[in-house]
């Protein structure tokens, strides 16, 4: 035990390193300390460390920890955040725009997965840049990562692939916006449709409002992404499954079939395969949609850290939203940590390129619902 508490240790200073080194950005440049994500600086930190320095073998199992465990509990507690009513109500407004976010994840995914085979890139790169480019960048890549099992260098490159787009669409879309004369909430849901993760969703719309002097594409790009963002527990739940059953296959004629595996009944199979932290996702969801963090009991555990309720926010969703958001730079700390820079590198460019046309399909399907359909 002694040796994990000193790798979390480890992955904890490096994810509180991150955060203070985006706060020093942010400081010189408000605009750069919104688009560059600390989990990105805690995983490129914890590569450097990993790869120049080395860490010590008796770190390495909190390491491990920080990286699967940590990221586990990072992932329930994002469930308190997302609120289903949100989905129900923005549905009933404009249901065009739900039907265009569902549209969107089954685009980015047929893409990925067919032009992914195509150019011999792996199915776990695929499944991250389909569900990245489509529900919620590297939350969705921490989601999806222990489900699908995929390896520490797949879920850093991922992470890479995604920041990197980010990057070059916070910066093309208000300019896009602009030249197209979209209307603010036309851009709202431009950018809470097309762009992936949530902190580079309102960096876009933060800009487009300072430059429209309102901030209608601020409120509307909020709206529509954390709709968008509650697709990530039917998706999450679809892979879990899927992933359970693959692991059910018998690897042989001669196995006794998808009723048993080895010795085990499928039931038992299930139970030791299964994921079983999705549906602690799912329960955190229900309890935020349902109001039950806005009781006393959830507001006096986090008046004790200091969180008050914030507009329609309950206090205990902004602890538990600011508690996901460090778990997950832990975590990614933790990715990092164990990272080998050759095994990194290897996939070379063509993922990047894979993920440039997602983006760029997710992007023509968002404008063509905004002018054809929507109206905007």
């Amino acid at each position: 035990m002694i040796k994990e508490y000193q790798g979390i240790v480890l992955a904890i200073i490096v994810a509180v390193i991150a955060k203070a080194f985006i706060g020093v950005i942010g400081a010189f440049s408000q605009y750069l300390g919104q688009i560059i994500s600390p989990t990105i600086v805690a995983i490129v930190l914890g590569i450097m460390i990993q790869n120049v320095i080395g860490v010590p073998q008796k770190y390495k199992a909190g390491v491990q920890f920080a990286a699967k465990n940590v990221l586990i509990l990072a992932i329930v507690l994002l469930g308190a955040t997302l609120n289903i009513n949100d989905a129900v109500q923005l549905f009933l407004r404009q249901p065009a725009i739900i039907y265009s976010m569902a549209f969107n994840i089954c685009l980015a995914f047929s893409i990925a997965y067919g032009f992914g085979k195509i150019m011999h890139i792996d199915f776990s790169l695929r499944t991250f840049i389909g569900g990245g480019c489509s529900i919620c960048g590297g939350t969705t890549i921490s989601a999806l990562g222990p489900i699908i099992r995929a390896t520490d260098s797949q879920i850093a490159f991922g992470m890479s692939i995604v920041f990197f787009l980010d990057m070059i669409t916070i910066v093309l879309y208000p300019m896009l916006g602009k030249a197209l004369q979209l209307s603010p909430e036309a851009f709202g849901v431009l950018a809470g449709t097309a762009i992936n993760d949530t902190s580079s969703v309102l960096a876009a719309a933060d800009i487009y409002s300072k430059m429209m002097g309102n901030d209608v594409a601020y409120e509307t790009a909020s709206i529509v992404k954390l709709t968008r963002t509650s697709f990530l527990i039917l998706v999450a739940l679809l892979f879990s499954l899927i992933a359970t059953f693959k692991r059910l296959r018998p690897l042989a004629d001669g196995d006794a079939g998808p009723q048993a595996v080895g010795d085990q009944s499928i039931l038992k199979t299930l139970a030791k395969t299964f994921p079983w932290f999705i549906f602690l996702f799912v329960i955190m969801s229900s309890l935020n949609s349902l109001g039950m963090f806005q009781q006393g009991i959830f507001n006096q555990i986090a008046g004790v850290f200091h969180y008050s309720a914030n507009g329609q926010m309950p206090a205990m969703v902004m602890l538990c939203k600011d508690l996901s958001k460090f778990l997950i730079i832990v975590a990614l700390a933790g990715v990092g940590l164990k990272c080998n820079i050759k095994s990194l590198l290897q996939p070379g460019f063509r993922p990047i390129i894979l993920g440039a046309v997602t983006s760029a399909a997710v992007f023509i399907s968002s404008m063509t619902t905004i002018i054809l359909i929507l109206h905007l």
